[in-house]
Order: structure tokens, then C-alpha cells, then sequence
């Protein structure tokens, strides 16, 4: 690994006289800077505050690990979704094990005709084809985000569980009532 380091004024008047560098030069701060001495950042305390639905307030950092999930949702074969709570927010991570899909796995759960749930989300792994009810469709996968309104159904493509993190409407998704 190659370290900076701060060039002398020597070094720095040199480089100035032979302009045969190529890129941008970060060992050495700018020249209306140099009678200032060290610089100083202070930063703000983090503080997050969040109301919630019931009118209370939370304030301070959360931490919360899908390993340890607040509840663990089993769809109808096939996968499940681990929801966390953060600042009162559901997250959800959902593991579509290969050939699921929501109109044969949720739909019994759901108890409607197509997904009535706003998903926004990212694909850790896998695939997953969204058809919405008007026909159209897309494919994600690794990497993809997406945004996914009301209507839909979703199946998995290929052999591989399709891995999603959904930070969208994922309050009652797939919870038993």
C-alpha cells in the first residue's frame, strides 16, 4: 500500500517548475492555507429523532442485525422475511427460495388478488421478475434497487434464492392475521 506524505517546500517548488506530473496532488494543503497551522474539523453529536405513529418520540443510534430479527415471518413454503424495527420502521429481508412466487406462496396470506404492498428495496442475491398487473415486467438482481408500486406479482428466476433488503411498506407483508 503506498502512503502520502507531505512534501517539502523544496519538493514542492521543484514539482512547480517541472510540470511533467499527471493528476492531482494531495500531499500538500493549499498555499493560502499554510499560515493558518493545523486545521480543526468539529462535528456535530448525532442525534436521530423520530416520531413514531404513536406520538412518541425516539432519540439517540440504533443497531439492529437480521441474524437476531424482531419477528421472522414464514411465507407458505418456500422462504421467509426477517423484519428488524428501526426508529419505528419495519425493515425487511426476505429470502425467496427458487420457485416462489407471491401469487402461490403469499397470496394464501395475503388473502388478495395481486401484492398490495410499495416495495423499495435492494437484491443482495439472485433474481427476481415483478409483473405488475397491467402486464409489464422487470428483472433484478445483484446490486439492482428498485422501486415497486402496489399490484404486482414476483416470482424467483433461476436456481439460486433471491435475497432482497426492503425498506418500503413492509409493515404487514406477509403477516398473519
Amino acid at each position: 500500500m503506498r502512503r502520502l506524505r507531505r512534501r517539502t517546500a523544496g519538493e514542492e517548488e521543484k514539482n512547480e517548475q517541472n510540470h511533467s506530473h499527471v493528476g492531482p496532488t494531495f500531499s500538500s494543503r493549499p498555499r493560502f492555507l499554510e499560515n493558518l497551522g493545523p486545521t480543526v474539523v468539529t462535528l456535530p453529536k448525532l442525534v436521530i429523532t423520530h416520531e413514531t405513529n404513536g406520538g412518541s418520540t425516539m432519540s439517540g443510534i440504533e443497531r439492529k442485525n437480521f441474524d437476531k430479527p424482531d419477528e421472522t415471518r414464514p411465507f407458505e413454503g418456500k422462504g421467509r422475511a426477517d423484519v428488524v424495527m428501526v426508529a419505528g420502521k419495519p425493515i425487511g429481508r426476505a429470502v425467496f427460495e427458487p420457485g416462489w412466487r407471491w401469487s402461490v406462496n403469499v397470496k394464501p396470506i395475503a388473502k388478495t388478488n395481486s401484492c398490495q404492498t410499495s416495495h423499495l428495496g435492494y437484491i443482495i442475491s439472485g433474481k427476481m421478475r415483478v409483473t405488475m398487473d397491467d402486464g409489464s415486467q422487470e428483472t433484478y438482481g445483484p446490486g439492482d434497487v428498485m422501486a415497486v408500486p402496489p399490484g404486482h406479482d414476483a416470482e424467483v428466476v433461476g436456481n439460486e434464492d433471491c435475497v432482497a433488503v426492503d425498506f418500503g411498506e413492509f409493515g404487514d407483508y406477509a403477516k398473519k392475521k
